[in-house]
């Protein structure tokens, strides 16, 4: 066997770089068409702080959506590359919604995607602060109406179910069972009134009567017992279902099992509704939530600990899927518009959740099935095929066209 020299090697190297560069198809052929995706968030966000009760214990604990970026970024690599295409992907930090507007407008280019992971009310300034941009906005995870109603923007999409499709789910599963009378126990946060309003408005969507509304309170002060004495609290009144808005989750932890009646919970550390559980076992669920950790891990992420996927990690995969489905099949040298391609109304994509995700024209908010869960177990896939629709079951879930108060300008 004739062995090339080392040194006619790197000559013969460097003649088919010269070639390569001088001759504008190869050169081209080995082009990637770039697609910037940011990730904008605060550089102290209050909501990823420890929730912790008064005796230490860890409540409701939030995290950064970079985990589930990752993943995204990574598993959609091999789709790109056979779209002649790349992820361009960089961080934006600001300390607050006014900073984060300005970095935006500075250093994304026009046709790019954002990733916003910010409180509610950042949120909707950023959002509102940026409309009309050519821009791709993406939210992650806010569950209010408003973005998707009247504050509505026709550059951004949500990607998180709304807080309507929550209250939904429940309103459907309550249904399934035939509990048509529920006690509604609502808690004094703002999240715990709007979480109520929603679910009221489902529950007359869907035919299941309140048959009272009481507020909870973690007070000591005797004077009140009707708020934090279960058995006073859920005394009186016959109910087949208790339904709690708790979004801190101290309360409702001591509910089940504790109820006046024997009857089963909802919300708080009842049964609850999720965009995503680490428990959910088919259409090849599991493998993603085996992949989560993993990935995050071999990528040097450390939020914390090792912990399972929750919906605005999913929601951060999501919204990458969506992107890599929606870059067309593209000659090189041109370029993608990601706001133009979103809007493509053909473009729908595999959720891992038994039917393909695709967004809703009318707010933008992208339709996808729901799940019931326990805190290690998913009970129910919703929406179920008891409930009709003229297009898709999945808009049996959240606010429907004709229902809509969004007008994109």
């Amino acid at each position: 066997m004739r062995y090339i020299p080392l040194l006619k090697l790197c000559v013969l190297g460097l003649i088919g770089l010269f070639l390569r560069s001088a001759d504008p198809v190869l050169a081209a052929a080995e082009q990637k068409l770039e697609i910037p995706v940011f990730w904008l968030h605060l550089n102290i966000d209050p909501e990823w702080q420890e929730q912790r009760a008064y005796t230490g214990l860890a409540l409701k604990q939030r995290y950064p959506a970079l985990r589930g970026i990752t993943i995204g970024l990574q598993e959609n690599k091999i789709k790109l590359r056979a779209k002649e295409a790349i992820f361009a992907f960089s961080e934006i930090t600001a300390m607050d919604a006014a900073d984060g507007i300005a970095k935006v407008m500075a250093a994304v280019p026009a046709g790019a995607a954002v990733l916003l992971d910010l409180p509610e009310a950042d949120m909707h300034r950023v959002i509102v602060g940026l409309a009309g941009q050519d821009i791709a906005l993406f939210n992650i995870r806010s569950k209010a109406m408003n973005l998707r109603e009247t504050a509505c923007q026709g550059n951004t999409f949500h990607i998180l179910p709304s807080r309507r499709m929550y209250a939904d789910t429940v309103a459907q599963f309550l249904a399934l069972r035939n509990w048509r009378r529920a006690l509604l126990l609502v808690g004094r946060h703002n999240n715990d009134i709007a979480d109520a309003a929603a679910l009221e408005a489902s529950f007359q969507k869907f035919q299941v009567e309140v048959v009272d509304r009481r507020t909870f309170s973690l007070s000591n002060n005797p004077r009140d017992r009707d708020m934090n004495n279960l058995k006073l609290l859920t005394g009186g009144i016959e109910y087949d279902v208790v339904v709690i808005a708790d979004d801190v989750g101290e309360y409702s932890r001591y509910v089940p099992y504790n109820t006046f009646l024997p009857r089963p919970v909802i919300g708080g550390s009842g049964l609850v509704a999720r965009a995503w559980h680490w428990s959910w076992e088919r259409f090849g669920a599991p493998q993603l939530n085996q992949r989560f950790d993993r990935r995050a891990k071999k990528a040097g992420i450390s939020d914390h600990k090792t912990r399972q996927m929750n919906d605005v990690d999913w929601a951060a995969w999501a919204a990458i899927k969506l992107i890599a489905t929606s870059v067309p099949a593209a000659s090189v040298g041109s370029e993608v518009n990601l706001l133009q391609a979103l809007l493509d109304q053909e473009l729908a994509v595999d959720l891992y959740k038994g039917s393909r995700g695709s967004l809703r024209q009318w707010n933008h908010q992208l339709r996808q099935p729901m799940l019931i869960a326990t805190h290690d177990a998913v009970i129910e896939k919703l929406p179920g095929v008891k409930f009709l629709h003229q297009h898709f079951y999945e808009d049996t879930l959240g606010i429907d066209v004709h229902q809509t108060g969004c007008q994109f300008n």
